[in-house]
């Protein structure tokens, strides 16, 4: 049954003041107990310490008989139940026994009030009494003169507070029923009210919507007036952005169908929500697959492995393929928006993949054509430089040069094939557990010819049997590489340090000369191929420019890093970084 909104008014402001009424009353009623309870103990510990001056001047021994008398003289005075207590806990007295009965009674050293009393002077509780067999209130006062010390306890049974906040308590719920009663006249008469110029508002408000310009008809005087001057400007405002909406709409359309790139929105479903005709083209789709999700649209396992691994706020790239008539390469990049949606741009790199594929052939073609031609040259100026000229002074200078020529040649040639087989993977590397100081010793010992015509020292130092995770072949040329760098360098009769550490899971090998040292300016661009810090010493020594190169890429292939620091003393520090 539909339960219409003044009776849904009525019975809201009625649950809440009923609620109110008893939350209030439920306050009233522990806050009066409590106020009671407190009251009559104070009252109590007044008249136990009344108690105790006069019993400590009257009574002088223990005695039964003379404690009935004082019990029942100060019982007539005070409409309390006094209990005389000596400190061994044997009842002297008490105005509810007769001396027979009080002569019998249990010990009362165990009660609580009787303890704290004699601890610290006074003592209160409450419980049941097992005398009377009543609830009852304690309060106990010590007292003590020069033959006498004990305790005087005065109480009054719990039953006499209940029935005082059983007068209270009926106050209070007539009081509540008057205020209920009213409240609930008042509420019949506010829902009817209220009711009735909601009812004018909804039904100005549904003129409104449906483009209709009216009045709504509310007094003046009316708090709920200025809604409807709010309601018509709302109207206008909505108007303007609805027609500002449109022109974003259009302007959005135009910014997504002028991209290049193909776009695709989906929801936290994974529903396409908008795409666009670049996205229609390169995912080959007859219609707009919107109200779809991506998996009914497009099903390549990494485009939806890389949406999964997502989280909002986070963006990730992969590259894939796609088509069936024509296979493209297609770099896709995923958004998740904080909202859980996600924007996809898809970008067609089959030709970009063509193009660095086509650079690289062409290096590797040029340089194996390179070879032959070069490697004649060397052997038949080789010829010649055994004697097969006559003028043998000239014949030679220009046979050496010859020489000195093609061996240059051949060695960028060889290193141009050894880079482009690193970057195509075509380097296999075989990661095995090498001894350092080993290799360290190889490398040193292939360049020692090399360091002693120029009177220098290489200086290993002992490194231990510290083991590193790298490839044999790819490390002898890393380590050369660094090494024939520093021979080159570092002037006559220098001197160049090697050495290896472990630095926690890394180990890290350095190679350190007195050598002239590398300004800031060119440190961050030394592992670029064919980059020179001084061109004409370079070509003069005989560098290809891409030693450093192919350091760092076989470097990074055996998951190492590479880089370069100046020498406290002079000189540079190339290390390597390596696994343990």
């Amino acid at each position: 049954m539909k339960i219409s909104f003044r009776l849904r008014l009525f019975l809201a402001i009625f649950a809440v003041v009923l609620f109110g009424v008893l939350v209030a009353g439920a306050y009233l009623s522990s806050e009066l107990k409590t106020n009671i309870q407190l009251r009559v103990e104070q009252e109590l510990l007044r008249q136990s310490h009344v108690a105790a001056l006069y019993i400590a001047e009257t009574l002088h021994r223990k005695d039964v008989t003379s404690g009935q008398k004082l019990v029942h003289r100060l019982g007539g005075a005070a409409d309390f139940r006094y209990t005389i207590i000596h400190e061994d806990g044997t009842v002297l007295g008490d105005t509810d026994l007769t001396a027979v009965e009080v002569k019998d009674v249990q010990n009362h050293s165990n009660r609580p009030e009787i303890r704290a009393a004699m601890k610290n002077g006074d003592g209160s509780s409450h419980r049941y009494s097992t005398t009377i067999g009543f609830e009852m209130f304690y309060s106990a006062t010590r007292f003590s003169n020069a033959t006498l010390r004990g305790v005087v306890r005065v109480s009054k049974p719990l039953r006499e507070v209940d029935e005082a906040l059983a007068v209270l308590y009926s106050s209070l719920l007539v009081g509540g029923l008057i205020v209920l009663v009213l409240s609930l006249l008042l509420a019949l008469f506010f829902s009817a009210y209220f009711t009735r110029i909601l009812k004018s508002l909804v039904s100005y408000a549904q003129k409104l919507a449906e483009g209709k310009r009216a009045s709504a008809q509310i007094h003046e005087e009316f708090e709920f007036t200025g809604l409807t001057s709010s309601l018509q400007t709302l109207s206008e405002k909505l108007e303007e952005s609805v027609q500002d909406l449109a022109v974003e709409r259009d302007r959005f359309e135009a910014v997504l169908e002028g991209m290049g790139e193909a776009v695709i929105a989906l929801d936290a479903g994974k529903r396409v929500t908008v795409i666009n005709s670049a996205a229609l083209m390169l995912l080959e789709l007859g219609k707009e697959p919107v109200g779809h999700t991506l998996l009914e649209t497009i099903r390549v396992p990494e485009l939806t492995e890389l949406l999964d691994s997502l989280v909002p706020g986070d963006n990730r790239s992969a590259e894939f393929e796609i088509g069936v008539a024509i296979l493209r390469k297609v770099l896709a990049r995923v958004v998740c928006l904080h909202s859980g949606a996600y924007v996809i741009v898809l970008m067609d790199v089959t030709e970009l993949r063509r193009l660095e594929s086509v650079r690289r052939d062409f290096v590797s073609n040029v340089s194996h054509e390179l070879r032959t031609p070069i490697s004649v040259v060397r052997a038949n100026a080789e010829t010649l430089l055994d004697g097969a000229l006559e003028d043998k002074e000239m014949a030679g200078r220009f046979l050496q040069s010859i020489v000195a020529n093609s061996e240059r040649l051949s060695s960028l040639i060889a290193d141009l094939l050894d880079l482009a087989r690193i970057e195509e993977g075509k380097w296999e590397l075989k990661k095995t557990s090498l001894t350092l100081s080993l290799a360290l010793r190889r490398a040193c010992s292939v360049l020692e010819t090399k360091a002693n015509d120029k009177k220098q020292t290489i200086l290993v130092e002992p490194c231990g049997d510290i083991q590193i995770a790298a490839d044999a072949r790819a490390i002898d040329q890393v380590l050369f590489n660094l090494l024939d760098n520093a021979v080159k360098y570092t002037p006559e009769e220098g001197l160049i340090r090697v050495r290896g550490y472990q630095n926690g899971a890394r180990v890290i090998v350095e190679v350190e000369d007195n050598g002239p040292g590398i300004e800031e300016v060119h440190r961050n661009r030394l592992f670029e191929r064919f980059y020179r810090v001084d061109k004409g010493r370079s070509r003069e020594m005989g560098g290809t420019g891409l030693g450093l190169a192919i350091v760092k890429h076989l470097t990074n292939s055996m998951g190492g890093d590479v880089g370069m620091r100046p020498a406290p003393e002079g000189g540079s520090i190339f290390w390597v970084k390596l696994p343990i």
